[in-house]
């Protein structure tokens, strides 16, 4: 359930905060927890269990017995979901890249990631569910070994999509200030450059008065000889 709302709540900021795809997802998921729901439920009511069953020596288990061979009904609506969300996001990255701008252009890093996380997010959850729905329907009696395994690995890669996410961001934040320092730098650099040619074309009182000499002498001299 948390991984799931994760995966939407990262839809939705790809989609730009899109009211039509949020429906999209939150209806989708209410009708897929309720199929689910609705599969498990029936089953477990018409399932029986056997108790004290003898393992090893000292120890006992208690397995379910009379299970419903439509079982493995419960996991086609999650990954009908799963395939919808992958979809979702392949659709949203192959917009992203088709776009121009310096906008779209510097979220296409953040986006891209989002696309590969939703990738290997959706290959690694559907061949696991799908394992889940083959044991449900060639060995049920194994029907607990894998539920564990998918509901930790989902949350677990959940958590990984946000820590990349996060990482990434910090890494756009740290390469936008380098590149504003970078500016500050150049134009900080090219205003004193600009100076120093200012102040190399003024001349200084100094050199105004021996100017000034070199004309006088110049006018006397040009009497003498008239």
């Amino acid at each position: 359930m948390i991984a799931e709302t994760i995966l939407q709540m990262r839809l939705y900021a790809m989609y730009f905060l899109d009211k039509k795809i949020l429906c999209l997802m939150v209806g989708t998921f209410l009708l897929t927890s309720a199929s689910a729901a609705a599969v498990i439920n029936i089953a477990v009511n018409r399932m029986t269990a056997l108790s004290r069953v003898p393992l090893v020596p000292d120890m006992t288990l208690c397995i379910p017995m009379s299970i419903p061979p439509y079982i493995y009904a419960f996991w086609i609506p999650i990954l009908a979901f799963e395939t919808l969300l992958f979809v979702l996001a392949v659709l949203r990255g192959i917009q992203t890249y088709r776009q121009t701008g310096t906008t779209f252009q510097s979220n296409k890093r953040l986006v891209g990631l989002l696309v590969r996380d939703s990738i290997a997010y959706y290959a690694v959850m559907f061949a696991t569910y799908l394992t889940c729905l083959l044991i449900f329907v060639f060995n049920v009696q194994l029907l607990e070994v894998p539920i564990g395994f998918s509901i930790a690995f989902s949350c677990v890669l959940g958590n990984r999509v946000i820590l990349n996410v996060r990482k990434v961001n910090e890494e756009v934040k740290s390469e936008s200030g380098n590149t504003r320092l970078r500016g500050n730098m150049a134009f900080n650099k090219g205003s004193s450059g600009t100076n120093a040619e200012h102040e190399s074309d003024t001349l200084t009182d100094f050199e105004m008065a021996q100017l000034r000499s070199l004309r006088a002498e110049s006018l006397e001299g040009s009497h003498i000889v008239v």
